[in-house]
């Protein structure tokens, strides 16, 4: 079965946002975390890396280190700055992608 987590990057620290994108994304994705720089909040799901926002390719594989044991097997990575479909959701994401792959 296939597992997959919503990854917010954030380019900047936009607290405010993490409340307004969990409300969006809570009923269509079962694992959101949002990967914020230089967090020092107590928020469990939010994920503080340390980088220029200039440079921010580096946040995933700093957020990877908090992630990689928890059993996900894909992930989605999005902006805090963008809206996705609202079709789009955990369930068709992963049937439309990993149909595709099936039929090659």
């Amino acid at each position: 079965m296939n597992k997959i987590a919503l990854l917010i990057i954030y380019n900047h620290r936009y607290d405010k946002n993490i409340d307004r994108l969990e409300n969006l994304y809570k009923g269509k994705f079962s694992h959101i975390y949002h990967i914020m720089p230089f967090y020092d909040g107590n928020i469990e799901n939010v994920i503080p890396v340390y980088e220029s926002s200039y440079r921010f390719q580096s946040y995933i594989t700093q957020a990877f280190q908090h992630l990689k044991d928890k059993g996900f097997t894909h992930y989605f990575i999005v902006a805090d700055d963008m809206l996705l479909n609202p079709q789009i959701n955990e369930t068709n994401l992963a049937y439309r992608s990993f149909r595709r792959l099936e039929s090659l």
